[in-house]
Parts: structure tokens; sequence; C-alpha cells
């Protein structure tokens, strides 16, 4: 059955706006991501490792996903030249980021498991171990619905599809453990609920996942998938507005205090 391309839904069609944020969203990535890497592993006094590590490491595989998805627009909606070049930068970036997440998650795993975690410990940045996953499949999904039909990239197809399928089904296996965990802080160990700048990691990821879900659907042309898409709008919106609701309260008492 062929794969089904959708139509794109624009606000407003912009490419140079599109193209130029995509350059400096690239030179971005290389100098701080590296220059990251560098200051690290330079580095003679390093935090311990019970501290440091956690799920906001993973950004920088949000931020290498980031591009893929937004070189593989820009060939789809912008026409980007060479579209053969351009997409095979995408499909690049995509498993550098995939590499990238399976190097960090082993970290984060052990930490989890095989280290002491405070319910305090437990912050909103670990929902971005299934947020980085979502933006993964999301940028797979685009990728096997715009990989041109002729050789030589139309072989790396059923790859793609199948590797995207596997983080997606990652992704889904992370909610319900950090909805426990969630539960466990704040439930049983009582942590006081209350807003931080870091309660939007856990808004970003549940709206990742929505689209990465859509995408992935259209892809594999998976009509099942859809209802979980649907449903994801909502409960996204309902994370949304929870968190939009805790920052203007926020920012209220802090006036009031000033």
């Amino acid at each position: 059955m062929p794969t089904r391309k959708p139509r794109p839904l624009l606000v407003v069609r912009l490419p140079g706006w599109a193209i130029a944020l995509t350059v400096l969203g690239a030179i971005g990535w290389i100098c701080l991501l590296y220059l990251l890497l560098l200051a690290v592993i330079t580095g003679q006094r390093k935090p311990g490792f019970r501290r440091s590590i956690n799920g906001g490491w993973l950004v920088a595989v949000v931020s290498t996903q980031s591009l893929a998805v937004a070189l593989t627009l820009l060939v789809v909606h912008a026409g980007a030249t060479p579209a053969l070049g351009w997409l095979f930068a995408a499909l690049c970036l995509y498993l550098v980021g995939a590499a990238l997440y399976l190097i960090l998650i082993t970290l984060i795993f052990y930490r989890l498991l095989f280290l002491p975690l405070p319910a305090s410990g437990f912050t909103p940045p670990y929902w971005i171990n299934m947020g980085a996953l979502a933006i993964t499949t999301l940028a797979g999904s685009l990728l096997v619905l715009h990989l041109p039909e002729q050789q030589p990239l139309e072989s790396l197809r059923p790859f793609v599809r199948g590797f995207t399928l596997f983080f997606w089904a990652s992704a889904t296996w992370w909610i319900p453990l950090l909805a426990i965990l969630e539960l466990w802080r704040h439930g049983m160990r009582h942590v006081r609920l209350r807003y931080e700048v870091d309660d939007w990691d856990i808004v970003f990821p549940l709206g990742m996942y929505t689209v990465g879900t859509n995408a992935l659907a259209q892809a594999l042309n998976l009509d099942l998938l859809q209802p979980v898409a649907d449903i994801g709008v909502y409960v996204s919106l309902l994370a949304w507005l929870l968190v939009a609701a805790g920052a203007l309260r926020h920012w209220r008492r802090a006036f009031v205090r000033s």
C-alpha cells in the first residue's frame, strides 16, 4: 500500500524566515553542543554523577532531531535544493540523535536504578526521557513520508520505518512509569506541588508525543494509532493550561510581594 502524504497545514508561508531560522539553529547546535562537550571533557573539576545526570542532558537529542525535522520540512515546503542532499543530511541527523539518545539514556537509567533517588530529585526534566523519543519519532516519520521514491535513499525507507516504530514504542513505555513516579513524588512523599519553570519540561514531551504519533500513523498507514493522537491533543492542552495557570499564579504572587 503506498504511503500517504498528508496535505500540509500552514498558518503563514514564510520560507525565507524558515531558512534563516534553520541556519541560525544549525549554527547554535554546532557551537553549543561541541562547546559543551569540550568543556565537560576537559574540565578538571566535574560534578558528581548523582547530582549532574538527569533528563536535561537529552536536550542534545531534542536539538539534533529538531534540525532533522526542520531540514525535511524545508525540502517539502520551501523547495530547498538539492533536495537529495538536504534529505540525506536530515537522515544523518536523525541517526546521530538516535545514537546520542541510546548513549545518554543508558547513563540516566543507571542513575535511576542503582543510585538513591530522593523524591525532590525526580524533577520535570526527567520527562525529556520520553520527549526526546517523541521528537525522534516525528523526525523519522517525516523522513518516511518524504524520502524520494527513487534510489539511493528509497532503499533506506524500511529501516527508518522500523527504527522509528521502535522509538515510538519506547516513548509509549515511558509514559506510565513517569506518571507513577509523579504520583510517588507528590502523593507518597508529599513533595509540595507548586509551579517551577521546569514544569514546561512536562508539557513539551506530551505535545511532541501527540504530534509524533499523528505523523507515525500517517507514515505507517496505521489508522489505529490516530485515536491515541486525538486523545493526546486534549491531554497536552490540559497540561499546558495547568502549567500556564501555575505560572500566572506564581507571577501574580511575585508582583504582589514586590
